[in-house]
C-alpha cells in the first residue's frame, strides 16, 4: 500500500494525484494498491508508503533554474522504496515527474488513443527513482489543425504530458472549419456527414479548454478570426458562405478598389489606418480575454495570406508592422487596464516579417514573438547561406522569400524586440505523407527542432498539425516534446526507446522495414511546391519527381513484394500479449495495405499512365475510407485526401 498526499488546490495537482494512483495500481497489479489523500499541509518528509507530491518549495529544494514559473519546466523526483517525493516548479511538472516516475520503471506512452501506453509489471517499493531535469525550450506543443474530432483531440490533450509537451492551442473563436471536417467527414466517401450547430461546437471547444487546463498545459488560444468576428462575421459552419454587412466591409482592407470580406475571415485585413476600426478590433480582443481568462497566450495575428494589406489613404503611408505593433501597444494599455495578465503572442508573418520602421513594443514582458517557417523538404535547414532584407513593397509580396531572407528578417525583428520567442511550424501538417516509411522525415524533423533552438536561437516550436499522427508510429509527435525537453539526447535515442516500448523486441525488424519503404519511395520525389503545405513554400529540390520517370517505375514496383516479404512478421505479431504491442503491429498491418495502394497509384503515374492514376488515388481513398473508423486516431483521411489529390 502506498498513500499519495497532496495538498495544494490546483486541478492539475489533482489530476496528477489521480495519474500516480491509477498507474500505481497498473504496475503493481493490485486493485486500490494506492489512496490518495488531501492533507491541508505536506510534512517536511515523506513516512514510510508515502509518495508526496508539490512545488520544489514545498520540499525546501532550489528554484535557482526557475526564472517564470509559468514558463521553465523544472521536475525533481526522490522516491526510494515507495516512499518520498515528486516536485516540480508549476502543477504541470509535478505530472511530468508522476510520468517520469514510471518511465524509470521501463513505462511509455507511445501514441494517443487506445492501447498507447507500454506498461511494465512493477514492485513499487522495491523501485528507486532518482531524476531531476530542467526543459531545455520552453515552448513545445500543438496547435489544432486538420480534421479531428473531441475525442481525438482529448487523447492529444493528454498524451501531452506523458511526452514532455507542455503546450495546446486551439485556433480561431471556435474552431468549426477544423472540426467540422470530420463532422461533414471530409475526404471519407462513405461516412454521410452530420450537421452541428454553433452551440454544438461551442460545447465541444469549452470541453477542450477543461481538459488543457487539467493537464496544466499553456492554453494558446484565437489566432484568426477576431477581425471580422469583431463585426459579427465568424466562422459558424464548414468554410460556408459569410453574410456581410454594409459596416463591416466599410471597416476591412481596400484591395484593388474593393473592401470587403477576402475570401474567407481567416484572410481578411481590417483597415489598420483608421483610428475607430483599430479601437473596435482591441475593444473586441479584451472583451474576449474577460471572457476567457484561463487562456494563458492570447495570439493576436493578422490576415492569412499575402497582397492583402489595406491600400487607402490612411493605411499607405505606414508599413504594416508599424500599425500592427502599435495596435499591440494600444491592446497591452488596454488589458493592463482591466487588470488583465494575459500574455500576448504576434506574428512575424507575411508582411509583418519585415520589422517596423518606427515603432517598438513599449512592454516586452506582454508579449511572446512568432514566426511561421514551413519545411524546406527532407535534409537540414541551411543556415550557412546569408542574405539581405528583401524590399517591402504594398502588396507585391515576394514569390519566393528564402530561408537565409528570413533568418535576416528576424534578425531584423530582434533589432526592435528581444522577448520570448517561438516558430510556428507545419511539418506535420500534410509534409509526412511524403515519406510512407516516416522515419526519415522524423529525423529530418529533429534535425530542424535543434536547428530552430540551437542555431536559430528560438525558445520552442509550436507545431501546426494534425491530431492523428501515428500511423504507423507518433514519433513525429513525440519529438517535439522530448526532442525539445532534453536536447542532449539522440534522434536514434529517442527512436530506439519509443520503437522498442511501441513493437517490442522485434523493434529493430521494423525499424529496418519501415527504412527500406524510404529508400523505395524516395520522399523527395513526391514533393511538389503546390501539394505537400499549406505556406506554399516547399520546393521540389529534387530532379527525379516520380512521374513519367523510369527510375521511379523500377522502385515501386519493388514495393509490393517488398511489403509482402514483411507481412508475416507482422501477422506473426497481432497476438502479442501487451495490447500495446499488439495494436502496434495491427496498425502496421493497416500501413502495409495503404503502402500497397499508394505506391500501386504512384506507379501508375510514374508509367504516365494519368487515367489509370486518377483510378488507382480513388481506390486508395475508397479503401481507407472504409478503414477510417478502425484507425481514426492513427490516421486522418481529410488531409491525406487533399495531399494525395494534389499529385
Amino acid at each position: 500500500m502506498i498513500n499519495i498526499l497532496y495538498a495544494e488546490n490546483h486541478v492539475t495537482v489533482e489530476y496528477a494525484a489521480r495519474e500516480l494512483k491509477k498507474y500505481l495500481d497498473k504496475v503493481s497489479g493490485i486493485f486500490a494498491f494506492a489512496k490518495i489523500k488531501k492533507v491541508d499541509a505536506l510534512p517536511k518528509e515523506a513516512g514510510d508508503g508515502e509518495i508526496l507530491l508539490g512545488y520544489l518549495s514545498d520540499f525546501g529544494l532550489s528554484t535557482s533554474e526557475v526564472d517564470d514559473p509559468a514558463l521553465d519546466d523544472v521536475v525533481d523526483v526522490r522516491i526510494t522504496h515507495g516512499s518520498g517525493y515528486i516536485a516540480g516548479s508549476n502543477a504541470r511538472s509535478i505530472l511530468f515527474g508522476v510520468y517520469d516516475y514510471f518511465k524509470s520503471m521501463g513505462c511509455l506512452w507511445v501514441r494517443p488513443g487506445p492501447f498507447g501506453e507500454h506498461l511494465v509489471a512493477c514492485d513499487p517499493h522495491t523501485h528507486d527513482c532518482t531524476y531531476h531535469k530542467k526543459a531545455d525550450a520552453r515552448f513545445r506543443g500543438e496547435c489544432i489543425e486538420g480534421a479531428p474530432n473531441y475525442e481525438h483531440v482529448r487523447a492529444t490533450v493528454l498524451f501531452a504530458p506523458k511526452v514532455h509537451m507542455n503546450l495546446f492551442m486551439i485556433q480561431y473563436i471556435e474552431p468549426v472549419n477544423i472540426l467540422s471536417r470530420w463532422h461533414t467527414h471530409e475526404g471519407n466517401t462513405y461516412i454521410p456527414s452530420e450537421e452541428l450547430d454553433a452551440e454544438d461546437y461551442e460545447k465541444l471547444v469549452s470541453a477542450m479548454e477543461k481538459d488543457i487546463k487539467m493537464v496544466g498545459l499553456q492554453f494558446h488560444a484565437l489566432g484568426h478570426g477576431y477581425i471580422t468576428a469583431a463585426y459579427g462575421v465568424n466562422y459558424r459552419g464548414p468554410f460556408k458562405q459569410h453574410e456581410t454587412n454594409a459596416e463591416h466591409d466599410n471597416a476591412m482592407a481596400l484591395v484593388k478598389g474593393k473592401r470587403g470580406l477576402y475570401g474567407r475571415p481567416s484572410l481578411t485585413q481590417f483597415c489598420m489606418g483608421n483610428e475607430k476600426v483599430m479601437q473596435r478590433e482591441i475593444d473586441w480582443l479584451v472583451d474576449y480575454a474577460k471572457k476567457k481568462p484561463h487562456i494563458d497566450f492570447l495570439h493576436v495575428w493578422l490576415g492569412d495570406g499575402v497582397n492583402n494589406h489595406c491600400e487607402c489613404e490612411l493605411c499607405a503611408p505606414h508599413h504594416p508592422s508599424d500599425l500592427y505593433v502599435k495596435m499591440m501597444n494600444r491592446l497591452d494599455k488596454a488589458l493592463t487596464a482591466e487588470g488583465i495578465k494575459t500574455k500576448v503572442v504576434f506574428i512575424a508573418y507575411t508582411d509583418t516579417l519585415w520589422k517596423p520602421m518606427y515603432e517598438k513594443i513599449e512592454n516586452p514582458d506582454r508579449f511572446i514573438l512568432t514566426t511561421a517557417i514551413s519545411a524546406s523538404a527532407f535534409e537540414p535547414y541551411d543556415l550557412t547561406s546569408s542574405a539581405e532584407t528583401p524590399k517591402w513593397e504594398r502588396n507585391k509580396f515576394p514569390e519566393t522569400l528564402t530561408l537565409p531572407q528570413r533568418q535576416a528578417m528576424i534578425r531584423d525583428w530582434r533589432g526592435v524586440f528581444d522577448g520570448e520567442n517561438f516558430v510556428f511550424a507545419y511539418h506535420n501538417f500534410m509534409l509526412h505523407y511524403n515519406d510512407p516509411g516516416t522515419l526519415d522525415f522524423c529525423r529530418c524533423y529533429y534535425g530542424h527542432l535543434h536547428q530552430v533552438t540551437e542555431d536559430l536561437k528560438f525558445g520552442g516550436l509550436m507545431a501546426c498539425q494534425t491530431q492523428r499522427l501515428a500511423f504507423p508510429t507518433a514519433l513525429g509527435s513525440i519529438l517535439t516534446g522530448e526532442a525539445l525537453y532534453d536536447t542532449s539526447l539522440s534522434f536514434e535515442k529517442i527512436r530506439d526507446t519509443y520503437l522498442e516500448a511501441t513493437y517490442g523486441e522485434d523493434y529493430e525488424s521494423v525499424i529496418k522495414y519501415l527504412d527500406g519503404l524510404t529508400e523505395l519511395f524516395v520522399p523527395k520525389s513526391l514533393t511538389l511546391q503546390d501539394s505537400a503545405d499549406v505556406t506554399g513554400f516547399l520546393e521540389n529540390t529534387d530532379d527525379s519527381y516520380y512521374k513519367n520517370n523510369p527510375q521511379a517505375k523500377a522502385r515501386l514496383e519493388k514495393i509490393a513484394p517488398y511489403v509482402d516479404s514483411y507481412l508475416p512478421t507482422i501477422k506473426a505479431h497481432l497476438n502479442e500479449a501487451d495490447p500495446c504491442h499488439a495494436r502496434s503491429y495491427k496498425i502496421l498491418e493497416y500501413h502495409a495495405e495503404y503502402t500497397k495502394l499508394l505506391a500501386a497509384a504512384l506507379l501508375e503515374g510514374a508509367k504516365g499512365n494519368n487515367e489509370a492514376e486518377t483510378l488507382a488515388k480513388k481506390a486508395i481513398i475508397d479503401r481507407m475510407s472504409i478503414l477510417e473508423p478502425a484507425i481514426q486516431f492513427e490516421f486522418e483521411i481529410a488531409l491525406f485526401a487533399k495531399w494525395l489529390n494534389a499529385k
